[in-house]
């Protein structure tokens, strides 16, 4: 046909249609593993603008983030490393009204889930210094100190300077949550684990919570 037709040989097919295509003697193999893996991605990309609206999917949504790349060794590696972190989240009501939330990776190996909670109630108090920030900006400045529910001994830990086993080891800018609630910007009441609603952003929950 090259003789006939002006054409160029651009070797064996590899991908057509969504289909990728591997040829070797005597046989044809076929796959859209590709297909797939661009499937997924614009699936969790869809998703990530949903929790824009919707908060209460956030940690499902980073938690699938987590392995869009191509598996290997390598990846394997830093994922086992990765897990080992614990996740943060928070939410901020308005009244009744939903105005903040987030749900990321902490950047430390937290040893106790005591720590994990501490460094979670940490970065929900600077948003709160945030936000408190921003009423004060629109001439509605709080007075009273903007309450933070934990389900842990984080509480404990804000209210003693002493540093025991269980907080020797934590960084020491995580301890600026004392500062805070010694100055009456925040205060931490304690919430049992079934009650406290910003448990949907730091790990995979039952149905029933979850409607809840």
């Amino acid at each position: 046909m090259m003789e006939e037709f002006e054409m160029t040989d651009l070797g064996l097919m590899k991908y057509i249609l969504g289909f990728q295509v591997k040829q070797s003697c005597g046989e044809i193999f076929i796959s859209q593993e590709k297909y797939a893996e661009d499937l997924l991605k614009n699936l969790a990309g869809s998703l990530i603008y949903l929790t824009n609206t919707r908060p209460d999917i956030l940690q499902a949504v980073r938690a699938i983030q987590r392995f869009m790349s191509k598996p290997s060794k390598i990846h394997y590696a830093a994922a086992k490393r990765f897990l080992r972190r614990s996740t943060s989240g928070y939410l901020f009501c308005l009244g009744s009204k939903l105005i903040s939330w987030s749900s990321r990776k902490q950047n430390i190996v937290a040893l106790s889930s005591a720590e994990a909670e501490y460094a979670a109630a940490t970065s929900a108090a600077c948003e709160a210094v945030w936000l408190r920030g921003n009423l004060t900006d629109l001439q509605r400045k709080e007075e009273e100190p903007t309450v933070i529910f934990c389900d842990n001994m984080s509480v404990a830990m804000t209210k003693s300077p002493v540093f025991h086993a269980r907080s020797k080891h934590i960084e020491l800018h995580h301890h600026f949550i004392r500062d805070l609630v010694n100055k009456g910007e925040i205060c931490l009441e304690f919430i049992g684990t079934n009650e406290q609603p910003a448990d949907v952003l730091m790990k995979p929950v039952s149905k029933e919570k979850f409607e809840k």
